[in-house]
Formats: structure tokens, sequence, C-alpha cells
């Protein structure tokens, strides 16, 4: 972690984002911040999995401190266009009958991103094709209702497509 904050710092690079796969990360994170050794701003998104468990602690988005906070809860939609499993709403050109890969249903992830809103945790989708960037989108927009104010400031990664 100290080496890849070096490596931003040296690009100009003061806050970084990454994906939380396990809470030991999060807190090999406040350990350094509380030595005063982390010499970047992070924000940890947390999978979609760990609401739950955040939840008992009483963490959602923004928990934490100016130098290391929670972010946004981490879904993905689909998988990348090298792999072929971006999910497409056309085949792929170069292979016909080939439409990527769908993660979830559109019904499951729109139930996800409900669900992840009211806990009060931002939605970070992860979405390359066209046809996974609708459902997300579609996703996200069911889940803040009625509310078109966005005060999480919800999100599509990637958007490739």
């Amino acid at each position: 972690m100290l080496e890849a904050a070096d490596v931003a710092l040296s690009q100009g690079i003061t806050s970084v984002g990454t994906l939380l796969d396990t809470a030991d990360q999060l807190g090999a994170y406040l350990r350094l911040e509380k030595a005063n050794q982390l010499p970047v701003r992070m924000t940890g998104m947390p999978p979609y999995a760990s609401i739950e468990h955040l939840i008992t602690f009483d963490m959602q988005t923004g928990f934490g401190s100016d130098r290391v906070k929670i972010g946004g809860a981490k879904l993905f939609s689909d998988g990348s266009l090298g792999a072929r499993t971006a999910l497409m709403a056309a085949d792929y050109s170069d292979a016909p009958g080939v439409l990527g890969e769908r993660i979830y249903s559109p019904n499951h992830l729109s139930e996800m991103c409900l669900d992840a809103v009211q806990h009060g945790f931002q939605l970070v989708i992860h979405a390359i094709g066209d046809q996974a960037n609708r459902e997300s989108l579609a996703a996200i927009i069911g889940a803040m209702g009625d509310d078109r104010t966005n005060p999480l400031r919800h999100r599509v990664e990637h958007i490739s497509v």
C-alpha cells in the first residue's frame, strides 16, 4: 500500500479510491493513518456483500476521517471487453452470438441497489457494455425513488460502450 501511495504521490495524485476486498484492508489503512504513515487520502469501496456486516458497526458511505473513509458500495454489472464478457445489447462484431455476461438479473441488481441506498451507501457500479450501462442506470434511478438530488452521488464506473 505504501509503495503504491508513493507512486501516486510521485505523479501528483494525493487521493485514491480502492475496492476493499476484505475488512482487513480497511483496518490496514486505518492503522497507517493512526501511525501518521498514510501519505494519501484513501476512500475504500466495500463490495455490496459487506454492507450487512458494516451496518452492524454503524458504517456507511462517509464513515471515517478526512484521510480514510468508506466510499460507495461496489457492484459489478458485467465483465470486460477483452474477455467479451461486457454485456452488450447486440452481438460482438467479431463474435456472432456473443452478448457478454450479465452478473445479476436487472431485478436483482435493482434490489441490491435499493438495499444499499436504504442503508446509506453510495452506489458504485462497474458497467462496461451498453446493455450493462442501461441496466445499471435503471437500477440507480429506481433506488433513488423520488429523490432526484442524488445526495450520495451514485455512479457507474468505466462506461466503455
